[in-house]
């Protein structure tokens, strides 16, 4: 998880002792936050999309997935 996301994860306390309980936990928390984000951003491309362009919703979502640290 980057550094954003940890930014995020510790205002939230018992999701951050959940995350440092160990290896399995940590990955879970990671796999869960990848996965919203990546079907937020289908979400927001395909209404990006209808609305303006493929090449503007194409950037908005490299743009949060490099903030975010996260892969298709």
């Amino acid at each position: 998880m980057n550094q954003k996301l940890l930014e995020i994860l510790q205002t939230q306390p018992r999701l951050l002792d959940w995350y440092h309980i160990g290896p399995v936990q940590k990955a879970v928390l990671t796999d869960l936050v990848h996965d919203v984000i990546n079907s937020v951003l289908h979400e927001v491309c395909d209404e990006v999309q209808y609305e303006h362009d493929w090449e503007l919703s194409y950037s908005v979502v490299n743009r949060v997935r490099e903030t975010f640290g996260v892969t298709p």
